[in-house]
């Protein structure tokens, strides 16, 4: 585990012949998140974030402009389904910072107990959050291939 920002998360994964993935469900999405848990519990860790392969759509650079589940598409060239676009409590926010723009890609967060984490009040553990793509601060990536 390290950190890295989305283009280094996509560069990890090309490096094992594979690609930042998607969910096609919210079946498939709690099963990656509970393998990440399984991971981070290993490491005797409480939380993480990891890259998933999803951006935000150029029509929708703003909180409310589109539905949640309308505001990214995945980026794995595979994935079609909206059903796992599941993001916490008002998220995702589009949250601005001067230095890097608009959030515009996501994160799954992953929480040891399985459940909520204190330091995300209302998360529950594998729901989605946008972040900013240059966020160097993300633990983790998913990776993908087709089958």
């Amino acid at each position: 585990m390290s950190h890295g920002n989305f283009l280094a998360g996509e560069s990890l994964c090309r490096a094992h012949n594979s690609t930042l993935t998607g969910f096609q469900t919210n079946a498939e999405r709690l099963k990656i998140g509970n393998v990440a848990k399984q991971t981070i519990q290993s490491l005797q860790m409480e939380e993480a974030l990891m890259w998933i392969g999803a951006r935000r759509h150029g029509h929708c650079p703003r909180f409310g402009m589109c539905f949640p589940k309308e505001t990214f598409f995945w980026t794995d060239n595979f994935t079609k389904g909206k059903e796992a676009f599941q993001f916490y409590i008002r998220q995702p926010d589009a949250y601005f910072n001067p230095k890097w723009g608009f959030e515009a890609c996501v994160q799954q967060m992953i929480f040891a107990s399985g459940t909520t984490y204190a330091k995300y009040p209302r998360a529950l553990h594998a729901q989605l959050n946008d972040l900013h793509c240059q966020n160097p601060k993300v633990q983790m990536c998913a990776c993908g291939r087709r089958p």
